[in-house]
């Protein structure tokens, strides 16, 4: 009956981190506005319209395209596997559970063709 309550927890100041120790930090208009968001920021960014050197006005974002798609040209191995991973998706990996009834469909495993002479 003496026994301290194991299952509670308490809050002591100087160990606890986060909102219990510093409630200021708490937002209490609910979610920020739009615009402060990273991928709001970057989606805002590439939908701007700029001039390219050669006086167009285009989007960010088909800049950045035709950059990598002129990378990929040249040669960079990295630009390469950008457009063919978001052409044709992601290889999948080999820790993956595959069915084995789909194991041909996912894998795309090809028998070899025989040159009959």
């Amino acid at each position: 009956m003496g026994e301290p309550d194991t299952n509670s927890k308490t809050i002591d100041s100087n160990s606890t981190k986060g909102f219990a120790s510093h409630p200021e930090n708490i937002n209490r208009n609910g979610r920020p506005k739009r615009g402060w968001a990273w991928n709001e920021l970057i989606e805002d960014a590439v939908n701007e319209t700029v001039k390219n050197q050669a006086g167009e006005e285009l989007e960010v974002k088909k800049l950045v395209v035709k950059r990598l798609v002129k990378m990929a040209s040249e040669g960079d191995l990295q630009a390469i596997r950008e457009i063919i991973n978001r052409m044709d998706g992601m290889p999948v990996q080999p820790n993956a559970e595959i069915p084995e009834d789909k194991i041909d469909e996912y894998l795309h495993i090809y028998k070899p063709v025989k040159n009959e002479q």
